[in-house]
């Protein structure tokens, strides 16, 4: 049974993260609800509730990385106290306030198991919309017989049909950095990141971020490696389903998007549904507005990595 940590308040120091223990039967977001509030002019209260609310939305998300985080080192190097990625996630989490209940849960969902220790079930649920809109949902379930007719039934909904499709894809490991120094660059980053035999690509997309892809095999030793030669901190470290170059699925028209939309939404609805991904692509004439509601609901798609 998964036995519940003790979790400082607040990590001062180094050597203080020696307290934190976790125990697991084997070693090794809420989502926001607001009100519509009524036009007030220069109502400073208005302005205030609308702040909050940015706030609280920050906040949801920051919530799910960093939980999201904890669960993938737990599941990626094991949960037992020595697991110092996992540990240095914890802490992380622990200084942003995310609460003790979702860092426990976060851990034994990392280890497939509840935090009463029942076992989590892994299901990969696969898609087909449209002619050849492919998708993959990550799920891991108490009961895998109850939830894949749950799952069935809202596929159903969006004329969907739930069939094998995993060959437009293939498995691979991401690893998402940031630099904690400007001397990190892409070349640096590349330097370390290609003698490593599992690694696959190495690309810069936004904000100073890194992302490598390598084989799954290989992605803690990737990890370990180069937050130990560089400068950098592991903010994602996930096993994904990419989709494949020759699989691509356009989404020409607004009704084609919002079908996909409304599904996935539906899809994430569910607290079993790990991850989601696509071979879906944007057409040239889908607006902005349409293909955000599209890709805000993907983990990957053709062009995100």
């Amino acid at each position: 049974m998964y036995k519940a940590f003790p979790i400082p308040k607040r990590f001062s120091s180094a050597r203080r993260m020696s307290e934190l223990t976790v125990s697991l039967s084997r070693p090794c977001l809420q989502p926001l609800s607001t009100t519509a509030v009524p036009l007030a002019g220069h109502s400073k209260w208005s302005k205030i509730k609308h702040a909050k609310a940015a706030s609280d939305m920050k906040k949801g998300a920051d919530r799910g990385t960093l939980t999201k985080l904890i669960s993938a080192m737990s599941r990626n190097c094991g949960g037992s106290p020595d697991n110092v990625d996992l540990q240095r996630a914890i802490a992380t989490a622990v200084k942003a306030n995310v609460p003790k209940n979702l860092i426990e849960a976060a851990v034994a969902r990392g280890q497939r198991k509840t935090v009463t220790g029942e076992q989590l079930h892994p299901i990969t649920f696969e898609i087909l919309i449209r002619p050849n809109t492919a998708i993959i949902a990550e799920v891991e379930a108490e009961s895998r017989l109850h939830t894949m007719q749950q799952l069935t039934k809202t596929v159903k909904k969006h004329d969907g049909v739930v069939t094998s499709i995993q060959f437009n894809f293939q498995r691979l490991g991401r690893l998402v950095l940031t630099a904690k120094s400007e001397s990190v660059t892409l070349d640096r980053i590349m330097d370390e990141a290609f003698p490593i035999e599992a690694t696959v690509d190495v690309q810069e997309p936004e904000d100073g971020m890194f992302v490598i892809m390598v084989e799954p095999s290989g992605i803690s030793w990737a990890g370990s490696k180069l937050t130990k030669n560089l400068q950098v901190e592991v903010v994602e470290s996930e096993i994904v389903w990419m989709p494949n170059e020759d699989s691509v699925a356009v989404i020409e028209s607004r009704d084609e998007a919002e079908n996909v939309a409304s599904l996935l939404q539906g899809l994430r609805e569910f607290p079993e549904v790990r991850a989601v991904f696509s071979n879906v692509s944007r057409g040239t004439d889908l607006g902005d507005d349409e293909w955000n509601k599209v890709a805000n609901k993907l983990d990957t798609f053709h062009g995100r990595i």
